[in-house]
C-alpha cells in the first residue's frame, strides 16, 4: 500500500526507495510483531490512503466511486480497531478531498458511496456489540476493563484522578523527554521531514 500511494504520486526509483526503508524500520517491525492494534489500524488508513492518487484522477463519475468506495471501507475498518486513529486520518483526508472537487466536480458523487462504504464495517462491530455485551454502543473492552480504561478525567485504572491539571503535566514531562529521545518515536522525525518540505521551493498538492 505504502509502494502503490508513493508509485502514483512521486517517482518509481523514490517509491521502491521508500517502500524498502519502512518495511525494514525497527519501528515497524516491533510493532507488527506485537498483539497490540496500531498494525492492523495503520493498514486500515494506508488503504485508504493508497486509493487517493486514483479517486483525484479519476475522469468519471463510476472510477471515482470505485474508488471512493476503498477509501471508505478502510476508514470504516480503521474506525473498528482505533476510532480516533480513524476520525483524525478522515478529517485530512476529507479535506483533501474537498479541495479536490474544486479541480474536479465529477468526484463529488462519489463521496455519498464512501461515507456508506465507511458505514459498512461500523455496522457489523455495532452487531457484534449488540450480540456479545446486549448494547450495541457497549464495546467488548469496555465490558471486560470497566470505566476507568476511557478516555477523559476520571478516575484511572492505578486509582488516581486524572485531572485537566495532570493533563498539563503528563504533555509537559513528554516533551521534555524528547531531549533525550528525539528520534525515539514518530512525530519528532516527521517535523523533520515537514521542516524539509517547508524548505522546498516547488511542492506537490501530494506533499501538503
Amino acid at each position: 500500500l505504502v509502494y502503490r500511494f508513493l508509485a502514483s504520486t512521486t517517482s518509481e526509483t523514490e517509491a521502491r526507495a521508500v517502500s524498502l526503508l519502512f518495511a525494514s524500520s525497527p519501528f515497524v517491525l516491533f510493532m507488527a510483531a506485537t498483539q497490540l492494534d496500531h498494525m492492523p489500524a495503520l493498514v486500515a488508513i494506508w488503504l485508504a490512503v493508497a486509493a487517493l492518487p486514483a479517486w483525484a484522477a479519476s475522469d468519471s463519475a463510476s472510477g471515482a466511486r470505485r474508488y471512493a468506495a476503498v477509501v471508505g471501507v478502510g476508514l470504516g475498518a480503521a474506525a473498528t480497531i482505533r476510532p480516533y486513529d480513524a476520525a483524525l486520518s478522515a478529517l485530512v483526508i476529507g479535506l483533501f478531498q474537498l479541495r479536490e472537487l474544486r479541480r474536479n466536480r465529477i468526484l463529488a458523487s462519489s463521496l455519498a458511496v464512501q461515507v456508506l462504504a465507511g458505514c459498512v464495517p461500523v455496522a457489523l462491530l455495532l452487531a457484534a456489540n449488540a450480540a456479545t455485551t446486549g448494547d450495541p454502543l457497549t464495546f467488548a473492552y469496555d465490558a471486560l476493563n470497566g470505566s476507568a480504561h476511557r478516555p477523559g478525567f476520571h478516575v484511572d485504572p492505578m486509582g488516581e484522578l486524572h485531572t485537566p491539571r495532570r493533563g498539563v503535566f503528563n504533555v509537559s514531562a513528554y516533551l521534555l523527554r524528547l531531549n533525550a529521545v528525539l528520534l525515539g518515536w514518530p512525530v519528532p522525525a516527521l517535523l523533520l521531514v515537514t521542516a524539509a518540505f517547508a524548505c522546498q521551493r516547488r511542492s506537490s498538492r501530494w506533499d501538503e
